[in-house]
């Protein structure tokens, strides 16, 4: 489904990623991590076609991220799913009005607008919050109502950068359990994490990385 070939990003003569290849299968659940610096984030910024690469290429379903022009990027990050650390809400919007505009850039009537946003309250446990501010939300209902956002529209593949980042552990577990959740309903999902504790309690496969390369790629118990 996904496939990394050989890319590189410099800043200057640091090598940021050096000729990082790996391939995630359709339905995986993939840890991406590393120490601060190490790329983690770079990396996801390829995923999502925000960051020209040197050399190398992103292909998501044979489609190349890494040669798409505006336009053809602007549909391809319609059908993913994207969650990040700072939730990147829209503050005049509610809840509500927050997860269905995901839905209206892309054209969806007004009933299924209705239908899907408030089908997607409920899987994420926002029903009674549909009508607050971003302001007005504690930081895990923010991330829950940032995660609503990304499934949505049943997108094929999640990618979350840092979810769980400004979370307390509560949180922390509540958001991870959805991401689980959605992984189990078939949803590839890629999470770049510094958390060792997430990497392993989930005990699914994680690429580290450090310095740009991958230093392992395995599926373990404990993160090391």
């Amino acid at each position: 489904m996904i496939l990394f070939s050989n890319i590189t990003k410099r800043y200057g003569k640091k090598a940021v990623l050096d000729e990082v290849n790996f391939h995630i299968n359709r339905g995986e659940f993939v840890s991406i991590v590393g120490p601060s610096g190490a790329g983690k984030t770079t990396l996801m910024n390829a995923l999502i076609g925000a960051e020209k690469l040197d050399r190398g290429s992103v292909l998501v379903d044979n489609f190349n991220v890494t040669s798409a022009n505006m336009s053809e990027l602007q549909e391809y990050r319609r059908r993913i799913g994207t969650v990040f650390q700072d939730y990147k809400l829209l503050p005049k919007k509610t809840v509500f009005e927050n997860i269905a505009f995901a839905l209206e850039v892309c054209g969806y009537d007004q009933k299924a607008v209705k239908h899907y946003t408030v089908e997607a309250m409920k899987r994420t446990g926002l029903e009674l919050l549909r009508n607050q501010y971003p302001r007005q939300l504690s930081g895990g209902e923010k991330q829950r109502t940032a995660i609503a956002r990304a499934l949505v529209h049943s997108p094929a593949l999640i990618i979350a950068d840092e979810p769980t980042g400004n979370l307390d552990k509560e949180n922390t577990d509540q958001i991870i359990d959805l991401l689980k959740k959605l992984n189990e309903e078939g949803t590839t999902v890629i999470l770049a994490t510094h958390d060792n504790r997430i990497v392993d309690e989930l005990n699914k496969r994680v690429i580290k990385i450090e310095r740009g390369k991958i230093k392992s790629d395995k599926t373990s118990s404990k993160y090391d």
